[in-house]
């Protein structure tokens, strides 16, 4: 079974800004401080470095073989999240790449991955709302129905 290298453009809706594939070179120092399920997470194959969705902060992804988030952590700076790795994964400061993903690129990958999600009636995508309704491969999102039940009422205010 082959594993990309290579994560795609976004992780987890976030930019996907540097990434690195461990090996021996980038040994686990036994110790994560990040918790999955009241389980400390460690050792990972993958890290990714994103750029939040919202603020100036960036995320330090520790990803499996497939690029599958097991545990994030926030930071200020990409140079905050990178020491951090360090003292996860002593040597990982030699393995980083950067992704060269546009904040277009990105952009558009979302839009590719969301599209078969978002509301039939106004475009927007899961991120943007809570609740749907699907039937017949139509999907309706929370705003939508309740703009539909409010034309309804007013309508049937006007019939009495």
């Amino acid at each position: 079974m082959s594993h990309p290298l290579k994560p795609p453009p976004v992780l987890d809706s976030s930019r996907v800004l540097q990434y690195a594939v461990l090996n021996a070179s980038a040994a686990y120092s036994g110790h994560s401080d990040l918790y999955r399920d009241g389980v400390e997470v460690g050792p990972v194959p993958r890290l990714a470095i994103c750029q939040e969705k919202k603020g100036p902060g960036v995320l330090l992804l520790h990803c499996d073989d497939n690029w599958k988030t097991l545990a994030t952590a926030g930071y200020a700076t990409i140079e905050e999240a990178r020491a951090k790795a360090e003292r996860i994964y002593p040597g990982v400061g030699k393995r980083w790449i950067d992704s060269d993903v546009s904040e277009q690129e990105a952009a558009k990958y979302l839009r590719h991955l969301w599209s078969p999600h978002r509301c039939s009636l106004c475009g927007r995508d899961p991120r943007q709302f809570e609740q749907s309704v699907e039937k017949n491969n139509v999907r309706i999102c929370e705003f939508c129905v309740k703009d539909a039940y409010h034309m309804m009422r007013e309508g049937q205010a006007e019939l009495r």
